[in-house]
Formats: structure tokens, C-alpha cells, sequence
């Protein structure tokens, strides 16, 4: 019997994250699932395409390690979001002209469906959402008191998750242990300055991905979610998605 795949599994094989025999009961999921097999391909393709293109755009050797860093991420972005929109050629060079990087990119005419394109958004995120609306409900009930104190060490030896270390100016309202399907969770509820109220939602993650912050609309929720190691994170709430980000960033940095 394979287990069951998880997004995260689904995520990290586009990424080749996977060892063999995980791969090879992916695959073999992929074969009973084609409509899943699809959106996989549809990442694949965006992979390939990414490095082709910087196999052709080589930066100048002038240009120094960080600035061709910058060029490859900026890429890789500019791919995932103007590809269904068939934007891809006027927007990467665009871009690298942006950058002063005036190469000559060639890109044949794609086509592809929007719905294969479309960015696959982990479970766990959704699961961040649900505990946010809870923790909120929390709040609004007196009854149901919050409880800040928490012990970042117990929690790491009882479920293997490293809890954020919040700036000095956030302050922890509440901290819950949430059932989730990759098993228990941590739900912390911040306050930051300007009387922003944040949940902060981390959970095991079955593969490594990706440690840049990204956004997602949720049920009317702005979400940033991002990988650090063995466990995912997502920082939720009701702001706007710059000041999230930088919050969510901040975070990031107390990760290491």
C-alpha cells in the first residue's frame, strides 16, 4: 500500500526533494491520478522552462554572484505569474532590461491552460485559515481564556516543531496545539504593533520546500506560507499583503 501523497509530496517532487523510493510510489500515484498527473506536468514544464532560459541567458561575467541570484529568482517569478497569462515574453525582457541585463530572449508562442498553470496551494494553508477563524472565536468569548505562556523547548521534544522566536515588540496573546492531517500543530496568536492581531500556524511538513514567504488569499485572509527545514509556517490576518510580508519576514529571521 502507498501512503497517501500529500501537496507537500506533490510540491517536493516538482522539485526533485524526494529520495527514490518516495518518488517512485509518487509516480506511481501520478499513473492513477491523471488530473493531479496534469498540474504536476504543468509545474514540470515551468521548471524546465526556467532553466532553459537561464541556460541561454547566461549573466556576464561581470556581473557579480548576488545580481545573477536576483536575475534567477526574478525569472522563476516572473514565469509562474505572467505564464497563464501569456505574458511571458514581454515580461521577462522586460524584466532584464529592468535589470540592465540586455540579452536576446527568444521564446517561441506557448499555450497552456490556466487551470494547469495555477500554483497548487498546500493543505496546511487552509488548515491555518480554519485556526486563525477559531483562535478569533477564542477571543470573542470570555469563557475561554487565553493562555500566553508556552515553553518553546517542550514543544519541539513533543511534536517536533520548532516555534518562531517573535521581535521583541510582538506580544503572545494565546498558544494551542491543533490536530491537522500531517498530526499536531502549533497555533500561536501575536499582537504587533499598530494593534495588529496575527496567528502564526506551524505544522510538520513531509518534505523540505521552499524558505521564501509566499502569498495566498484565502477565505478573504491575506496568508504568506514558507518552509524552514522539516517544518511549514503561515502567518495569517486581517492586513494588507506588504505589511504582511514584511512581518513574515521577520519571522524568517528568527528561524535561524
Amino acid at each position: 500500500m502507498v501512503d497517501p501523497v500529500s501537496d507537500f509530496e506533490l510540491d517536493a517532487f516538482v522539485d526533485n526533494q524526494l529520495d527514490m523510493a518516495r518518488r517512485v510510489e509518487v509516480e506511481d500515484f501520478l499513473s492513477r491520478n491523471p488530473a493531479v498527473a496534469a498540474r504536476v506536468m504543468a509545474d514540470l514544464r515551468i521548471n524546465d522552462q526556467v532553466r532553459l532560459l537561464q541556460r541561454r541567458n547566461a549573466p556576464p561575467p561581470t556581473m557579480t554572484a548576488a545580481a545573477s541570484a536576483a536575475v534567477r529568482k526574478l525569472e522563476r517569478s516572473l514565469v509562474r505569474a505572467w505564464w497563464t497569462r501569456g505574458l511571458i515574453r514581454g515580461g521577462i525582457a522586460a524584466a532584464l532590461i529592468g535589470l540592465g541585463w540586455l540579452g536576446s530572449v527568444q521564446l517561441g508562442p506557448t499555450i497552456i491552460q490556466e487551470t494547469e498553470a495555477s500554483p497548487r496551494i498546500p493543505s496546511f494553508v487552509d488548515e491555518a485559515v480554519s485556526a486563525h477563524h477559531v483562535s478569533m472565536l477564542r477571543a470573542a468569548m470570555p469563557s475561554q481564556e487565553e493562555d500566553p505562556d508556552y515553553n518553546p523547548a517542550e514543544i519541539r521534544a513533543v511534536t517536533s516543531i520548532t516555534v518562531p522566536k517573535v521581535p521583541g515588540d510582538w506580544r503572545v496573546l494565546d498558544v494551542q496545539v491543533f490536530p491537522s492531517k500531517a498530526g499536531s500543530s502549533i497555533e500561536m496568536v501575536v499582537s504587533v504593533p499598530g494593534d495588529i492581531v496575527l496567528s502564526i500556524f506551524a505544522v510538520r511538513a513531509p518534505a523540505p520546500g521552499q524558505s521564501v514567504p509566499r502569498h495566498v488569499q484565502q477565505a478573504g485572509k491575506n496568508v504568506f506560507w514558507w518552509y524552514q527545514g522539516e517544518v511549514a509556517y503561515a502567518l495569517t490576518g486581517d492586513v494588507d499583503p506588504d505589511t504582511l510580508e514584511d512581518l513574515a519576514l521577520n519571522l524568517v529571521d528568527g528561524l535561524h
